[in-house]
């Protein structure tokens, strides 16, 4: 009995059991419509709903700088599944976030700036200056419109995400311009903040303040909804070394393309016009809110008359004003026409002579006319 290992004879193979000999004269085919296709790990379930960043990266032929940006444009975060089959110290994302990531038109945009990267690289290694400089001229631009159409289907959600928003395009208006903080960004909120104050002070929206450590603060009822953000101090900001300015740029580039679809919806509902027209004189002087003239629409009722709306458009170059100027030069020259006509039926050089004054005295009225019409927010 020391010998035998229960049924099992030493020195010969294990017995196959029952169920190996009914499925060992089975064909393939009938094995598989039987019991069906093997599945491998994570191809079925709640796991096979999720994926990792590298099986991402993967799959989207990206680099993790593009993914990160692709992904805070979007709105798109990490998962945290249940069941976690490649280990717990990954980042998952569902295969649905996935999707919309692959139909997604600044994929391509992305592509084509790193091949035109390669060029001016290749050229400024080349030493041509020349063909560099050509090349960056035509380097290819995209827009973030169909982001916040997409994000936003209301309006009433677009204000509702104000809040971060105004929050860090206040911030970015006080930076210096130093290292990745360019100067031409920091104008660019600089001008978004004004706008946006300039709006909740025509609406008489503001509703509370509170001054602390960090800054101001500021709440706003805008279509019903509060609207909170912080102002910093006027102080001189010093940039920190240890905070990633690409991640925070990012979303600047998406809240300033936000905010400018908010101002453009909540303008047009006080019948003003967007973007508002800024007094360079004004600004100089640092009577920054001052400097901002909210022009009228067209059609607004009970903001101005008709001919100080045409003054107005011809001073800010409008394309009405534009449209509007052939047709004034016209009915000038059918009317000196008119008048050249009358004249020579008359008789005598005195009623020539009194004609000429009359017509002095009519340019004068109408120079004085347009001034004094002239209006102001």
């Amino acid at each position: 009995m020391g010998g035998t290992r229960g049924k099992r004879v030493p020195g010969k193979k294990k017995p196959k059991s029952v169920k190996a000999k009914v499925t060992s004269k089975m064909s393939s085919k009938r094995r598989l419509s039987r019991m069906g296709k093997e599945l491998k790990k994570g191809q079925k379930g709640i796991v096979a709903n999720y994926m990792t960043r590298s099986q991402v990266l993967r799959r989207l032929q990206i680099t993790l700088r593009d993914f990160r940006r692709l992904c805070i444009l979007k709105g798109i975060y990490p998962r945290d599944p249940k069941k976690k089959a490649s280990g717990k110290d990954k980042a998952y994302y569902h295969i649905k976030d996935v999707g919309f990531l692959s139909h997604e038109p600044l994929l391509n945009k992305f592509r084509e700036f790193k091949a035109f990267m390669k060029k001016v690289r290749k050229a400024v290694s080349r030493g041509d200056k020349t063909l560099a400089e050509k090349r960056e001229a035509t380097a290819p631009q995209y827009t973030l419109d169909h982001l916040v159409r997409e994000r936003y289907p209301r309006f009433d959600d677009a204000l509702g995400d104000l809040d971060d928003a105004l929050s860090l395009v206040h911030l970015f208006a006080t930076l210096p311009a130093d290292g990745p903080v360019q100067a031409a960004r920091t104008e660019r909120c600089r001008q978004l903040a004004l706008e946006w104050q300039y709006y909740v002070a025509r609406a008489h929206a503001l509703t509370k303040v509170f001054v602390s450590v960090k800054g101001v603060y500021f709440q706003a009822e805008v279509g019903r909804q509060p609207v909170t953000w912080i102002v910093p101090h006027a102080f001189t900001q010093v940039t920190p070394p240890d905070v990633d300015f690409r991640i925070m740029l990012t979303f600047l580039e998406f809240y300033e393309t936000l905010l400018k679809f908010t101002l453009f919806k909540l303008y047009h509902r006080l019948d003003v016009a967007y973007p508002p027209a800024f007094d360079g004189r004004l600004e100089e002087c640092g009577v920054y809110m001052a400097a901002v003239r909210g022009l009228p629409l067209k059609g607004a009722r009970g903001l101005l008359t008709s001919s100080t709306s045409e003054g107005q458009s011809a001073r800010t170059g409008s394309p009405e004003a534009a449209a509007a100027t052939p047709n004034r030069k016209v009915k000038g020259l059918e009317a000196k026409l008119a008048r050249l006509a009358a004249g020579k039926g008359e008789a005598g050089g005195d009623a020539e002579g009194k004609g000429g004054e009359g017509r002095r005295k009519r340019k004068n009225t109408c120079q004085k006319g347009r001034w004094r019409g002239h209006w102001a927010p």
